[in-house]
């Protein structure tokens, strides 16, 4: 398919719904408005010490272990059964990834980063936020809804084991410490997360149709509905609590080739791809999003540029919203 036959389809789409959206800049407000409010409310909490460092840490690890394990298993395993495609948006998200991480690395020799610092740099370029922020502006878009909503939590379960798996290899082949070792690190990282775990079991079930008794559903769901705004809080709060320290030009680089070059990756593979509008405007939601704040945790366990990392987080974190609004304003 040409390219201009390809942006020809996605105008020919679905011209109802194009039609529901005549007013592009009113959806991107009212899309990332509430997300990056409450982010803004986090902030401010923690900047008038309504929130401290322990609670924040303490409710990071109750959002990560438990409220949006339960989100995620419980949104996959009771969704209905759809005939909506996984599997390009999986080569989408893994294909502009892994693009962008070679990308990162000649950049990165480009720019004289230190080998030590390279892994960092590539990570901070490619480690998505999305279960922190895609899924919240997800559940607000008009497309975002129903069976695309599935396709993205089915979707992120591989595309987050390859977040791990690829940050292990980056961080500790940064400090050469390859070998058996690493791969035993990397199988470890991967089968301790326990958002891959709830969205394989969820998964699963939702595949095999296993009905979920109510009582289940409304208690599980209940917890998983605490995390979304939560996590939101406490991505505020970090940002208050975290200064941009560190090699300027590095975190630019790391935070440019996050938001703008895994996105534009995303698109050309589309493209490629031949992906219909709603679920490219589903990738690249997912693919726009700042560098996860898991980033600095990886670096600081592994030896990475603990500088770097917080840095990129913060400013990547600031920058994203233009990123996700040309995301959110696609279709």
């Amino acid at each position: 398919m040409k390219a201009r036959e390809w942006l020809d389809t996605q105008n020919d789409v679905a011209p109802e719904g194009r039609r529901r959206n005549l007013k592009p800049r009113m959806q991107i407000v009212e899309t990332l408005a509430p997300v990056f409010l409450i982010i803004a409310f986090g902030w401010f909490l923690r900047r008038r010490h309504w929130l401290g460092d322990d609670f924040l840490g303490e409710a990071n690890r109750v959002v990560y272990w438990i409220g949006l394990p339960a989100f995620l298993l419980i949104s996959l395993a009771a969704a209905p059964t759809s005939s909506v495609p996984v599997g390009r948006l999986v080569l989408m998200l893994l294909g502009a990834t892994a693009a962008i991480i070679g990308l990162a690395l000649l950049t990165g020799r480009f720019l004289g980063i230190p080998r030590e610092s390279l892994g960092t740099f590539a990570q901070a370029a490619y480690r998505c936020n999305m279960a922190y922020v895609a899924l919240p502006i997800l559940g607000l878009l008009p497309s975002g809804h129903g069976p695309w909503y599935t396709a993205a939590l089915l979707a992120m379960a591989p595309t987050m084991a390859f977040f791990n798996a690829a940050a292990v290899l980056l961080l500790l082949s940064s400090r050469q410490a390859t070998g058996p070792g690493m791969w035993r690190r990397v199988g470890l990282e991967l089968a301790k997360n326990p958002l891959i775990w709830a969205s394989v079991v969820g998964g699963i079930h939702g595949y095999m149709s296993w009905p979920v008794p109510p009582w289940v559903e409304h208690t599980v769901g209940t917890v998983g509905q605490m995390s979304l705004p939560l996590a939101l809080i406490c991505i505020g709060g970090a940002l208050a609590a975290t200064r941009l320290t560190g090699n300027r030009r590095r975190i630019v680089a790391a935070s440019v080739l996050k938001l703008a070059g895994q996105p534009l990756c995303g698109l050309a593979l589309a493209w490629i791809l031949g992906m219909g509008p709603v679920e490219t405007q589903v990738g690249l939601v997912l693919l726009a999003t700042p560098t996860s704040a898991a980033s600095y945790t990886m670096a600081t366990q592994l030896g990475g540029d603990e500088d770097l990392a917080a840095g990129s987080v913060v400013l990547s974190t600031l920058l994203s919203v233009f990123a996700l609004a040309a995301a959110v304003a696609y279709y």
